[in-house]
């Protein structure tokens, strides 16, 4: 997604590649400005986790920490685009970022065999107010679009609590060996409100989107870190192993 408006920047004559994001996007854009030899500026909401931008970090980028959420970010990159010679992935590229995005689809297709899915799930409700702040957009940019194909697919839009996300991300690792970061804790929780509404049925081949690795937002699955202390000894743990038994 990011190679494509990477691209179109060169095109243009742009040496800076930036953008607004809460984590993932500031990953991309800096790891393919990296690559192509530009500079990388990010704007995040200054209470960001730190886990979240490490790895964008370590490509180089300058990182500007905004005093305010999401939105504000994206509205200072807005008004930021119309005075730098920039490309913006998400302003002033983002028709050309949002052409990259189509390839999603084609990968989905792709790993199913070429088959289309009953089912995508994909963290789109509102959450302006959230640790999951990687989807703690008020305003999003495709918000409508987004919500208007959920409902002309014959879809439905799901918002997940709070408190649930964490249950999720482990649920998801558990079962699946996959653990995604709190936008999956989004996904799996509005799949499981789907099901239980009879939106979503047992014969139908369901695509959940995992938008990020789990290990930015650990916090929220803290609470399934309980280790035994035992002692160096191998036949008392082989004797305290049989007694549970």
């Amino acid at each position: 997604m990011v190679a494509v408006a990477a691209r179109k920047a060169q095109e243009l004559g742009l040496g800076t590649l930036a953008c607004s994001s809460t984590g993932n996007l500031a990953g991309a854009v800096a790891a393919r400005a990296a690559a192509e030899g530009l500079e990388a500026v990010v704007f995040c909401p200054a209470d960001l986790e730190p886990e979240k931008l490490t790895a964008a970090a370590a490509y180089g980028p300058t990182v500007y920490a905004v005093d305010g959420h999401y939105d504000h970010c994206s509205r200072l990159t807005v008004e930021l685009s119309f005075e730098l010679p920039w490309g913006f992935v998400n302003v002033n590229l983002r028709s050309y970022y949002a052409e990259g995005s189509k390839t999603l689809a084609y990968e989905i297709a792709e790993q199913l065999g070429w088959r289309t899915p009953d089912v995508v799930v994909a963290p789109i409700a509102r959450a302006p107010s959230s640790t999951r702040s990687g989807r703690a957009i008020g305003t999003p940019a495709d918000g409508d679009f987004a919500v208007a194909t959920a409902r002309e697919t014959g879809g439905s839009i799901h918002a997940v609590p709070e408190e649930a996300v964490g249950e999720n991300m482990a649920l998801l690792a558990r079962t699946t060996g996959v653990f995604g970061e709190t936008a999956s804790g989004v996904t799996l929780g509005a799949l499981r409100a789907a099901v239980r509404a009879g939106e979503v049925r047992s014969r139908d081949r369901v695509v959940l989107l995992v938008t990020g690795d789990g290990l930015k937002t650990p916090a929220p699955v803290s609470f399934t870190y309980a280790p035994i202390a035992i002692e160096p000894d191998a036949d008392a743990f082989l004797e305290n192993l049989a007694a549970v038994a």
